[in-house]
């Protein structure tokens, strides 16, 4: 929601790590002693009505990131990895850095911006402190036989020492169908609690890179270099090419102890079949509600402009109508005043000369 805490934490962490819709959601507003609480019907934004409610918050985008958990949770215990089929043989009992790990790893970051509250939209970038690592997807995240754009490959409680690394390899397949583009590889770790108020609260820092069939160097979290603020980081390869090999490395660059404990998964196109599922009506790829807000605006310039234009002509128009007016106030004034002025023809019979009058005879009537 616009009002929901930004980052970075005190000592410069990011935060958010990942989010998720929490503008308006329906919930409950439970009523247990009526029956039929919520035969009301929908109530409207910001609302409630009987046993429903309508709110926005982190009270509402956190209870989804941690359904989600649940889930992915629920994904390896039933055994549906690596497969992406129930199989009971390779259930496992995941750790909480690996189901971080897991909704980390899949988050998008295709998002135009965020609802700042004013009718406007505030953009965002990845890796930034509005949207961390980017909007929660498990489409993206875990491996369901045609049902998910991904397969994955995790490597669970693992360990390295102290100034040593660990390497592993990926190969892209698209052999069977898979159609993802990327190779998505994160690292996550549990960090041992810091004293209150540290300037540097990550106290064994871990480092993760990649590395291209060419050679090139990928560095997590869209950085350049490595990352020592951090517990959880990410390096997204775009463009992968099929058949080809990825290094995936974990370097412990400076620890308090002997040997530091992580969870790594690596999703991309493994061999695995592409997504049958329909995702033409994904809202998050069909949301026009920022071409709405766009239109409305359209829509108020355009009322305003046109109003003051209606304005404008009505002014020009009664000022034209007055100075008319004016004019043939003016020209039947001049008429009046010449007609007043003039001498008065004297009636003179057809065939006859109109006679002057004797010149003396008007002297003496002046006199």
């Amino acid at each position: 929601a616009d009002f929901s805490s930004k980052g970075p934490t005190l000592d410069g962490r990011m935060s958010p790590l990942i989010v998720a819709p929490g503008k308006y959601l329906l919930s409950a507003g439970a009523i247990p002693t009526r029956t039929g609480e919520c035969d009301e019907g929908v109530p409207s934004a910001g609302g409630g009505k009987g046993g429903l409610k309508s709110m926005a918050g982190t009270s509402m985008a956190t209870p989804l990131v941690s359904a989600n958990a649940a889930l992915v949770g629920q994904y390896f215990r039933d055994g549906y990895y690596p497969t992406g089929r129930r199989d009971t043989d390779d259930a496992l009992k995941p750790t909480a850095a690996l189901i971080k790990a897991v909704l980390l790893n899949g988050a998008q970051v295709d998002m135009r911006g965020v609802d700042n509250g004013r009718g406007d939209i505030t953009p965002v970038k990845p890796y930034d402190n509005i949207m961390g690592f980017g909007r929660l997807s498990l489409i993206n995240s875990v491996y369901l036989e045609g049902w998910t754009n991904v397969q994955a490959q995790v490597w669970d409680d693992e360990i390295v020492q102290d100034t040593k690394s660990k390497e592993y390899t990926v190969k892209i397949d698209r052999s069977k169908g898979c159609q993802f583009k990327d190779l998505s590889v994160t690292l996550v770790w549990v960090e041992e609690g810091s004293t209150v108020g540290c300037a540097k609260c990550v106290l064994n820092d871990l480092d993760l890179t990649v590395t291209t069939p060419s050679g090139d160097v990928k560095y997590p979290n869209g950085r350049s270099s490595k990352d020592d603020t951090n517990n959880a980081e990410r390096v997204v390869v775009g463009g992968v090419t099929d058949q080809a090999n990825y290094t995936i490395v974990v370097k412990a660059s400076n620890l308090e102890k002997s040997f530091q404990k992580y969870s790594l998964v690596a999703t991309a196109c493994f061999g695995g079949v592409k997504n049958q599922l329909d995702t033409s009506d994904d809202a998050f790829k069909t949301d026009e509600s920022d071409k709405d807000r766009r239109n409305r605006i359209i829509t108020i310039v355009c009322s305003t402009v046109g109003g003051l234009l209606v304005v404008c002509c009505c002014c020009f128009w009664f000022k034209k109508r007055r100075e008319r007016q004016s004019d043939e106030q003016y020209e039947a004034a001049e008429e009046g005043g010449e007609e007043e002025g003039a001498p008065k023809d004297i009636g003179v019979a057809e065939g006859e000369e109109a006679v002057e009058a004797p010149k003396d005879a008007m002297e003496n009537k002046d006199e």
